[in-house]
């Protein structure tokens, strides 16, 4: 069943490239550098690339998929499995995603509290954060467009030319040798990027607000590979200022080389850098929370503000008990794993949409 949207609410096609970088460019690239290079060592930028390219095409069966009369994930679901099944596939696919919202805002308060105050308490915090998403949350999608852009363009053009400045303490010969791993290093790696790309699957939720969105294709397509050029120059830069070994031994490489940019009025330039992630954070959940309640009104017709509150509130709630660095890495390895179940399930569904769509039309 195709699901219809009035234009009112619906978005161009251009803003999926920011949807797109606004939902996967998260807390992860601040510390993804650490956990790629004890798998494959300096070569491990191969697996960002390859993972890449796989991305793209798990994108475009996404939109083979939908561009058709089952235009949303759960539409998909109930045409394929039926009712039932249908709806519990559907928020399966929901709780996933408020599982990523919720890694995303203990990952930002454990950065906040190491890096700025370690003695802050964190339930004011989270209170001032999720407020603010629940007010972006209740002015629809459109609202959610508007912040992510600014999520993308304002991080990008203040804190992007930082990144360029430890390439002067640089040692370009960390590069060498390339290209001499296993293949089983190289696909290990990988299985650790793909945390890195946890959200893209919110596009099966919002496709339906996308104005004329089959043609929106290539915009997702260049949100993508602008989130594989973010990691890779992010990667090189500090391949070439850290050594290996050090490497190995910082959790948050990122945070860590922009601490040695020194400037006469700022003793402390990461108190910025990490303010200024909040408007990348903001956005990641924000899409998160909206495509899982869009998953829950779907499959069950509640109307999504009456999903916004519980689920602010049970993120709330559970982020008091989440303190410690072990518990946190373990979550974020579950999520992991929930990321590649996600990947070869999209491929598993297109093939069975592909099969039954070909069956159809000869009958």
């Amino acid at each position: 069943m195709n699901v219809q949207v009035e234009e009112r609410f619906q978005i161009s096609p251009f803003f999926v490239f920011y949807l797109v970088h606004a939902g996967v460019i998260g807390l992860g690239i601040l510390s993804y550098q650490r956990s790629l290079v004890q798998a494959a060592s300096y070569d491990s930028w191969v697996s960002i690339l390859l993972l890449g390219l796989v991305m793209n095409g798990v994108i475009w069966m996404m939109y083979r998929m939908l561009n058709s009369e089952q235009n949303d994930l759960h539409s998909l679901h109930e045409w394929l499995f039926g009712k039932w099944i249908g709806k519990g596939l559907t928020l399966v696919f929901s709780l996933y995603l408020f599982y990523a919202s919720f890694m995303i805002l203990i990952g930002y308060l454990e950065i906040v509290k190491v890096w700025l105050f370690p003695t802050l308490k964190p339930w004011l915090l989270q209170m001032v954060i999720l407020l603010l998403v629940y007010y972006i949350l209740s002015g629809g999608l459109r609202m959610i467009t508007g912040i992510c852009l600014w999520g993308v363009i304002i991080p990008l053009a203040m804190i992007g030319p930082l990144l360029v400045y430890p390439i002067q303490f640089g040692q370009w010969s960390n590069l060498q040798p390339i290209l001499n791993h296993s293949l089983m290093e190289y696909v290990h790696s990988g299985k650790l990027m793909i945390f890195q790309y946890v959200g893209f699957e919110s596009l099966f939720f919002y496709f339906p607000f996308i104005k004329k969105g089959g043609q929106s294709l290539k915009w997702a397509q260049w949100g993508m590979i602008s989130v594989i050029l973010l990691y890779l120059v992010n990667m090189f830069i500090t391949f070439v200022y850290y050594s290996e070994g050090l490497l190995q031994h910082t959790i948050w490489p990122t945070l860590t080389m922009i601490t040695i940019l020194e400037v006469p009025f700022i003793q402390r330039f990461e108190y910025i850098m990490v303010s200024i992630w909040l408007l990348v954070v903001i956005p990641n959940i924000c899409i998160y929370l909206w495509s899982a309640a869009r998953g829950v009104k779907r499959a069950f017709n509640w109307k999504m503000k009456f999903t916004f509150i519980p689920a602010i509130i049970l993120l709330y709630l559970s982020a008091i008990f989440i303190k410690e660095r072990q518990m946190i890495s373990m979550m974020g390895e579950i999520l992991s794993w929930m990321g590649m179940v996600s990947m070869a399930y999209i491929a598993v569904l297109y093939v069975m949409v592909s099969m039954k769509r070909a069956w159809s039309k000869k009958t």
